[in-house]
């Protein structure tokens, strides 16, 4: 039986949910948000990732992201503040609608 050393991209694999902190087990990973409140955990200078953040309807770094995808006005960072994007909504009272809802009964640790 051969061991094997695990070495790489392999190391920033796996699901994450935006509620851990941190998301992902090692620090030079991002927790990179597929749905609301879960994604995966990739090396954020990936040229995949960044793909896959610029064509996601719903990740965000700025309220212009949001308008220009056509997923709303507002971009909504999350409370945990290891990810590093946000998720468009249509309005503020919106995103502090949704995310009071998810993040009211969760602490943070």
């Amino acid at each position: 039986m051969f061991l094997m050393k695990k070495v790489g991209a392999d190391e920033c694999w796996g699901p994450c949910s935006v509620l851990q902190t941190p998301p992902c087990p090692l620090s030079k990973c991002y927790c990179i948000p597929l749905f609301l409140v879960v994604g995966y955990c990739s090396h954020a200078s990936s040229p995949t990732v960044m793909k896959m953040v610029e064509e996601h309807p719903n990740l965000c770094q700025s309220h212009a992201d949001c308008t220009k995808k056509g997923s709303g006005s507002f971009c909504a960072r999350y409370p945990n503040l290891d990810i590093e994007y946000g998720w468009c909504f249509a309005s503020n009272s919106k995103a502090q609608e949704v995310f009071f809802e998810i993040f009211s009964n969760y602490e943070f640790i």
